[in-house]
């Protein structure tokens, strides 16, 4: 059996510090920026050396890759400074964009909005540069009450069929994985959505990484034992807990679940 990955996610957003425009680190509600917590370079080496498996980074303000340097700029130090795989995703429209983060130094890109708009881009990357090199994020909401003209790629889970349509359209299409992103429980702390997530599980056959609203070791347990996901990503549950990744997995393998890990 495959372990199951523990993934923190580092939202970066662009902020004044001084006189200078700086990509800093932040946590979001309903992926509404919530507040700053820190240069993401230092997160990024926490969570490595603490025993993370995989790093989400997220380009919130959907930079272009190609106008902005100090994009791929981020990349470089923090793929020097860690040795976990890195995904990046947020602003990748083009082959060209891809090119630049894989030489930059990222392991896979996670697309949303660019496979959306080009469903051939999926095709193109997993051709170009291997099927485990491309995840896409697939945003939904359970709350109408959200607006969500903020969320243009969002899908309300009232339509899950069609949701359902898509994620087996990029599976087709080549995706190596697919990222089931919850608008309405991202930040709210309250436990992941489970029932979707099982529910779409059984429609694929590749692997399938769920995010939004993870904030406890029991959550993770719950997802990784009852749903049979590949992975958890979470980021207000890294970000704003002095979280121990070692004692997070020594749980979760006390509760069977099956984590690359350490009781050590």
């Amino acid at each position: 059996m495959l372990k199951k990955r523990i993934i923190p996610k580092i939202t970066t957003s662009m902020i004044k510090l001084g006189n200078i425009d700086v990509l800093a680190a932040v946590t979001t509600k309903n992926f509404e920026r919530k507040r700053v917590v820190g240069n993401p370079v230092s997160l990024a080496r926490i969570y490595d050396k603490t025993g993370a498996d995989q790093l989400l980074i997220i380009n919130k303000d959907q930079l272009s890759i190609a106008e902005n340097p100090a994009i791929i700029e981020l990349i470089r130090k923090i793929a020097f400074e860690i040795s976990m795989p890195v995904c990046f995703g947020g602003g990748i429209v083009s082959i060209a964009d891809c090119e630049k983060l894989f030489y930059a130094g990222i392991d896979k890109v996670s697309i949303n909005s660019g496979a959306t708009q080009n469903p051939k881009l999926i095709s193109d990357i997993s051709k170009i540069f291997g099927a485990q090199s491309v995840t896409v994020c697939v945003d939904y909401s359970t709350d109408r009450n959200l607006n969500n003209l903020q969320h243009p790629n969002t899908y309300e889970v009232t339509s899950k069929k069609s949701i359902l349509d898509w994620i087996k359209m990029c599976q087709d299409l080549g995706a190596g994985e697919i990222n089931l992103s919850c608008v309405s429980k991202d930040g709210a702390k309250s436990g992941l959505d489970y029932e979707f997530a099982d529910e779409v599980r059984q429609h694929l056959d590749i692997p399938l990484l769920i995010s939004g609203g993870g904030f406890s070791w029991k959550h993770f347990a719950k997802a990784f034992t009852e749903i049979n996901v590949e992975g958890v990503i979470a980021s207000t549950f890294f970000a704003e807990t002095d979280q121990n990744m070692v004692e997070l997995k020594n749980k979760l393998i006390i509760n069977n679940a099956p984590i690359r890990g350490t009781l050590s």
